[in-house]
C-alpha cells in the first residue's frame, strides 16, 4: 500500500518536468524478434514480472524469463507480431489493412495522422491481429468470431498490454499442444493440453479455442499510441487520434445520437467498421459472438470494471452477458489476489486506506460488473462496444472494460506491478468471454403459471429516408491549404457552388497546430467555423454565424490536431474564427467531397414498440407456456372474467391503451425577462467573484425554463453561476454553471425553476477584466398536445379498471410497470392521483433500500429484490439533493430507446447540470405503505426534464389486494421516444440485467 502511494506522489512531480523539457529517447521494452532472443526471453512479449518466477507478492501467472521494463512500443509491437506470424503461420496473421485489403474497400485504411513539428501528419496504416487455427476441421465461416479492441484511448495502456500478450499466449499454447518442442515456453508453461482459465483450471484448451473460433485484436489508435512512445522521445500518450477526436464517441449508434460527435467522421472508425463488417458478412451466423473494448481509468473502488453493453438484448443474450461477467469476476478473484493492492470480496473490499493523489481507497476489489452508469457513473452514445453489440455493427455480446491505474502522471510512467495486474486482468476477461461463448447450453425462461399482458397496438414508426445524391459528373472543389502564423487572426475562404461548376456534399477542416512531439498549447483555443454569406432563410440575421465547431472534449491532453465536418455546406464565404489562445501556427487543410463529410442518413426507418419485449421473450419460453397478448376489448367484453384463466397480468405502459383523458391544459404566461451587468472591477483577478445580482422567481407565472446568459467581448474564462436560496437551510445552492473553457459567453438553463430567491454571479477563473452583460429569460412550454381521439369512453375505462381490480382481488398477480403505475388510483387502492409522480432521471433505476433506519438493502428482505445483487455486481452510489443512495441498480438503458445522455458524462449523473428525460414513475412511500404496500426499491425523480425539484418514492413494491396483489416497477419498459436525434433508428426496449431479474421476480408467484 505504501509503495503505491509513494509512487503516485512522485510521478505527479515528474509530469510537469517532462512536459516542460521534453524527454530523450529511452530504452526499448524487451521484445523478441529473433530466434536467439526468443529462446532467451521464452516469450516474444515477456511480462513485467516474468523474471521473478512467482516470488511472494508477485504474479504466479507471469510469463517469460525476463521482465518487461516499459510499455510495448508501437514499432516493437509490429516487429514482435510479425515474428510471431512468421513462426506460427498456422495460428496468427498480422494484417496491414491498407496493404492487404486496400483495393477491396472505399477507405484508405490509415489513421488521421499524428501531427509533427513541421505541421505535416505521420499517418499509420491500420492493423488487426487475427488468431485462429488455419488447419481447423471447422470451416472458418462456421467458427465463432470475437473482436477485442485494444486501447482505443491511447493513454489507457492496459488494453494493448494485455491484449497483445493474450494473442501470443493462445498461439503459444495451441502450438505446444501439437508439439511440446515447438515453442521455448512449452517446458515451463505445461503440461499441455491445459484450459485457458489457469486459476480455476477450467474452460477450453487453446487448441479447442482456436479450432472453434476466429479472434481479432484491433490496434485501434496508432496516433495516440505513437505520441507517447519513449523510444521516439515521447512524453505523453494521447486519448485522441491525430485529429484530436475521441474515437470512442465516433461510432454510429441506434438510438439517441449526440450530433456534435459527427459519428463516423474519423478514418479509423470508418476503416475498422468497413473491415469488421465485411468479416461479419462472411460468417455463417451473420454476426460476431462476443466483443470487448478494453479501456483504462485512474482509480475506482474496483481494479477492474466489466461494463455491460447498452443495447436491445433479448433474454438469451442477457443470460450470456451475465455469464461472461460472473466468470470474469470469479477468475479475477483468483487471478489478481497475489497483489496487496487487491482484496477479494470475501476479504472485504474496497479497503479503507485513503489514496491521497488519485482519490479513493485501497485495497481495491478485484472486479465488479454492471451497467456503465452503475460502475463509472455515466453513459455515452457513440461507443465502439455498443456498435459491436448493435445489429448495425457486429451484433455481438458487447462489453467494455475499465482497469484502474491505467494512466499515471505522466502517462508514460511504467510500474511493473500495476502492468502485471493489467495483463493478468485482461487475459482473464478475454478468456472468460471466449469460454462462456464456446460452451453450448440451452437458455429457457419458464413463467410461473399462466401469464398475459395487456396488448398495446400502437407502434413508433418512421419509414426512413436517405440524403439526396448530388448531380452526377459535377466535380468537387479543390482542396484549400493555408498556414496561419497564429490563430489570433481569422482565416477566410470561399466555398463554391453549382453556379461555379462544383458540387460539394461535404466539407472537412483538418487543422494541425504548432507542436513539440505532438503536444500543443493550441488545444486550449476553440476552433469554430462560421458561414459569412447572405442569410440562408427569411428572418436570419446578417453577418457571420457558427455552422460547425471542433468537438474539443478536453484540452487537458494538449492535442495538436483538430477536425471540423460540415455536411451540405452552402456556397459562400466562410471563416475560421480567431482565438487568441491558439498562439502557435496552424496549418489548415479544407477538403471537399461529393458525398457527406460524415455519413449520416436523413433517417433510418424503424418500427418499434415495447410490446416487442414479450414477443422476443416467448422465443425462450417452453411451448404451451408462452405469454399471451390480451387485447383491451377482451377485458371489456367479459367485465374482467376473461382474465380468470391467468395467474399474472402485466400492464406495461398506460393502464388502458387507447384511452385518452379529456382533461386539457392551457399554456401559461412566463415571467418577464430582466438583465444584469458587472463592470471590469467586479471580479478583477483569477479566483475572485463578482457581487451577486439577486432576483425573484415569482409563483404566479408559468416558468417551465429559465435561461441565464452572460457575454463579454474578449475571449476569457469567466464562470457564470446561478444559485437558489434554500428556504429550509437558508443557504445558497448551486443550480448550474456551464463552466466552459475560454470563450465569449456562457449560458445556464434551469428547468422548472422554483419560486423564491435566486442570484447570479461570475467567477474569474482566468479572465481579463471587462464588462459582463447578461439576461435572465423565462419561457413556458406549449401545452401538451392532445392525445388524439380516445378509442374508449370514460365509462369504458372505469369498467376496464374494475376488471383489472377484480382480477387482483380474486387472487391474481397484477403487475404495473412504467406509466401503468398512474392507474393505481383507478384500481380501488385508496391511493390518490397526487401520490403518483411521473418524473425523469438519467436512466431507469431503483435503489434497493426501503429507507428503514438500521436495516440493510432489501435484496434478502423482499422477494421482488431477490437475485439483483449477484456475485460481483457493482452498486451505483450517489447523494442527490440530500438523499443517500448506496444500492442503486439501473433497470433500462436510455440511449437505445432514444433518451438523452449528456456529453458532460458523470457531470450530469445526478441530473443537476443538464437535462435528463428518461421516464421513472414513483408512488409516495407514505401513501403506498398506508395502503398496505411493502417497499423493495425507491427512486428519486426530477419533476421536470432538467435540474429542478425532485421527489423520492416507491418504484418497486407489492400491495395486497383482496386475495391477490398489485406489484409495481416504475422503470422497465418505457416507450421509445422520437423527441431526440436518432438518425440511425430506435430499438424497442433496452432492459439491463437488473431489469430482466425484476421481470422474473414480478412474475414469480408466492
Amino acid at each position: 500500500m505504501r509503495r503505491i502511494i509513494a509512487l503516485v506522489g512522485s510521478v505527479v512531480v515528474v509530469a510537469a518536468l517532462l512536459t516542460l523539457v521534453g524527454a530523450s529517447q529511452s530504452a526499448a521494452t524487451p521484445v523478441a524478434t529473433t530466434e536467439e532472443t526468443y529462446e532467451q526471453f521464452k516469450r516474444v512479449f515477456p511480462d513485467p514480472q516474468g523474471c521473478l518466477d512467482g516470488e511472494a507478492g508477485t504474479s504466479p501467472w507471469a510469463k517469460g524469463d525476463v521482465c518487461a521494463t516499459q510499455f510495448i512500443q508501437y514499432q516493437e509491437a509490429l516487429d514482435g507480431l510479425k515474428f510471431l506470424e512468421n513462426r506460427y503461420p498456422r495460428y496468427l496473421r498480422l494484417y496491414n489493412l491498407r496493404e492487404q485489403f486496400g483495393d477491396q474497400f472505399r477507405e484508405e485504411m490509415r489513421s488521421a495522422g499524428l501531427p509533427r513539428e513541421d505541421l505535416s501528419r505521420l499517418r499509420s496504416d491500420l492493423r488487426v491481429v487475427k488468431v485462429t487455427d488455419n488447419q481447423s476441421p471447422v470451416a472458418e465461416p462456421d467458427r465463432k468470431h470475437f473482436a477485442y479492441v485494444l486501447s482505443i484511448h491511447g493513454i489507457e495502456r492496459a488494453g494493448l498490454e494485455g491484449g497483445i500478450r493474450a494473442a501470443e499466449e493462445l498461439v503459444t499454447w495451441a502450438s505446444c499442444e501439437q508439439d511440446q518442442d515447438s515453442a521455448p515456453a512449452c517446458a515451463d508453461e505445461g503440461p499441455f493440453p491445459k484450459p485457458i482459465l489457469e486459476p480455476s483450471n477450467s474452460g477450453p484448451t487453446a487448441s479447442e479455442t482456436l479450432r472453434n473460433s476466429v479472434i481479432y485484436f484491433v490496434l485501434a489508435n496508432p496516433d495516440g499510441w505513437r505520441r507517447g512512445d519513449v523510444t521516439d522521445g515521447g512524453v505523453s500518450y494521447q486519448r485522441y487520434n491525430g485529429n484530436g477526436m475521441d474515437l470512442n464517441r465516433d461510432w454510429p449508434t441506434i438510438g439517441y445520437t449526440e450530433q456534435q460527435y459527427t459519428p463516423g467522421s474519423e478514418p479509423e472508425t470508418r476503416s475498422f467498421a468497413e473491415y469488421l463488417t465485411a468479416v461479419k458478412d462472411q460468417t455463417s451466423a451473420g454476426r460476431f459472438e462476443g466483443a470487448i473494448d478494453l479501456h483504462g481509468m485512474v482509480t475506482a473502488p474496483s481494479f477492474s470494471f466489466t461494463l455491460l453493453g447498452a443495447g436491445q438484448r433479448d433474454y438469451q443474450r442477457n443470460e450470456r452477458t451475465v455469464d461472461t461477467a460472473i466468470r470474469t469476476f470469479r477468475d479475477s478473484e483468483k487471478r489478481l489476489s497475489w497483489s496487496n493492492l487487491i482484496a477479494t470480496q470475501e476479504e472485504g473490499c474496497p479497503g479503507d486506506v485513503e489514496e491521497p493523489v488519485f482519490g479513493g481507497t485501497v485495497p481495491m476489489c478485484s472486479d465488479q460488473w454492471g451497467t456503465v452508469w452503475d460502475t463509472i457513473n455515466y453513459q455515452v452514445t457513440g461507443a465502439f462496444a455498443d456498435w459491436m453489440e448493435s445489429p448495425m455493427g457486429l451484433d455481438a455480446v458487447g462489453i467494455d472494460n475499465e482497469m484502474a491505474l491505467s494512466h499515471l502522471a505522466p502517462n508514460t510512467v511504467y510500474d511493473p506491478e500495476i502492468e502485471q495486474l493489467h495483463i493478468d486482468g485482461n487475459k482473464g476477461l478475454i478468456y472468460s468471454q471466449i469460454a462462456s461463448m464456446l460452451e453450448e447450453r440451452a437458455v429457457e425462461f419458464q413463467p410461473d403459471g399462466e401469464v398475459g399482458y395487456i396488448f398495446d397496438p400502437e407502434r413508433v414508426t418512421n419509414p426512413g429516408g436517405e440524403p439526396v445524391d448530388g448531380p452526377e459528373g459535377m466535380p468537387t472543389q479543390d482542396t484549400i491549404t493555408h498556414t496561419s502564423p497564429t490563430g489570433i487572426e481569422e482565416f477566410r475562404f470561399d466555398v463554391k457552388g453549382m453556379s461555379d461548376g462544383f458540387f460539394n456534399g461535404g466539407l472537412t477542416v483538418e487543422a494541425t497546430f504548432g507542436n513539440l512531439g505532438g503536444i500543443s498549447g493550441n488545444s486550449a483555443g476553440e476552433l469554430i467555423l462560421d458561414y459569412c454569406g447572405p442569410p440562408l432563410h427569411p428572418g436570419d440575421e446578417e453577418g457571420c454565424h457558427e455552422v460547425a465547431r471542433y468537438f474539443n472534449q478536453s484540452p487537458i491532453y494538449l492535442q495538436a490536431g483538430a477536425r471540423i465536418d460540415l455536411n451540405d455546406p452552402p456556397p459562400g464565404p466562410y471563416r475560421i474564427r480567431a482565438n487568441p489562445l491558439r498562439a502557435l501556427p496552424t496549418s489548415y487543410e479544407i477538403s471537399f467531397s461529393s458525398g457527406q463529410a460524415y455519413e449520416q442518413p436523413e433517417q433510418v426507418g424503424y418500427d418499434v414498440s415495447r410490446m416487442d419485449f414479450f414477443r422476443d421473450l416467448n422465443k425462450y419460453v417452453p411451448e404451451g407456456s408462452e405469454l399471451t397478448a390480451i387485447p383491451v376489448d377482451d377485458v371489456l367484453k367479459g367485465k374482467g372474467r376473461k382474465l380468470d384463466r391467468f395467474d399474472t397480468v402485466v400492464v406495461a405502459g398506460d393502464l388502458m391503451p387507447g384511452f385518452v383523458s379529456n382533461g386539457e391544459q392551457e399554456r401559461g404566461e412566463p415571467q418577464p425577462s430582466e438583465s444584469f451587468s458587472f463592470g471590469p472591477d467586479a471580479a478583477p483577478l483569477p479566483g475572485t467573484s463578482s457581487p451577486a445580482y439577486e432576483f425573484t422567481v415569482d409563483d404566479g407565472f408559468d416558468n417551465d425554463r429559465m435561461v441565464v446568459e452572460a457575454a463579454w467581448a474578449n475571449p476569457s474564462d469567466y464562470d457564470l453561476r446561478v444559485e437558489r436560496l434554500n428556504p429550509v437551510t437558508d443557504e445558497w445552492e448551486d443550480r448550474g454553471c456551464e463552466c466552459a473553457f475560454v470563450n465569449t459567453g456562457e449560458q445556464v438553463t434551469v428547468f422548472g425553476p422554483e419560486p423564491g430567491d435566486w442570484r447570479v454571479r461570475v467567477e474569474n477563473f482566468l479572465a481579463a477584466p471587462q464588462n459582463v452583460d447578461g439576461t435572465i429569460e423565462f419561457a413556458s412550454d406549449p401545452a401538451p398536445e392532445a392525445g388524439g381521439e380516445s378509442e374508449y369512453s370514460t365509462r369504458q375505462f372505469e369498467r376496464y379498471a374494475s376488471g383489472l381490480s377484480r382480477f387482483a382481488a380474486r387472487g391474481g398477480n397484477l403487475v404495473l410497470t412504467d406509466s401503468g403505475i398512474a392507474g393505481l388510483p383507478a384500481l380501488g387502492t385508496g391511493i390518490e392521483p397526487d401520490a403518483v409522480t411521473g418524473g425523469f432521471f438519467y436512466a431507469g433505476w431503483m435503489d434497493f433500500h426501503d429507507g428503514s433506519d438500521g436495516e440493510g438493502p432489501t435484496y434478502d428482505r423482499h422477494p421482488l429484490a431477490e437475485g439483483v445483487n449477484k456475485e460481483g455486481t457493482a452498486e451505483g452510489q450517489a447523494t442527490v439533493d440530500g438523499h443517500e443512495f448506496g444500492n442503486r441498480h439501473q433497470t433500462y438503458e436510455p440511449v437505445p430507446v432514444g433518451y438523452y445522455v449528456s456529453p458532460s458524462g458523470s457531470g450530469n449523473a445526478d441530473c443537476d447540470s443538464d437535462r435528463c428525460d428518461s421516464p421513472n414513475w414513483i408512488v409516495s412511500q407514505e401513501a403506498w405503505e398506508s395502503a398496505g404496500g411493502s417497499t423493495a426499491g425507491r427512486t428519486l425523480v426530477r419533476t421536470s426534464k432538467g435540474p429542478g425539484p425532485s421527489e423520492v418514492g416507491v418504484s418497486l413494491g407489492e400491495l395486497p389486494v383482496g386475495q391477490g396483489r398489485i406489484r409495481i416497477a416504475g422503470a422497465l419498459l418505457p416507450e421509445p421516444t422520437e423527441q431526440n436525434p436518432h438518425p440511425y433508428g430506435l430499438r424497442s426496449y433496452a432492459l439491463t440485467y437488473t431489469g430482466y431479474q425484476l421481470v422474473e421476480n414480478l412474475l414469480d408467484l408466492p
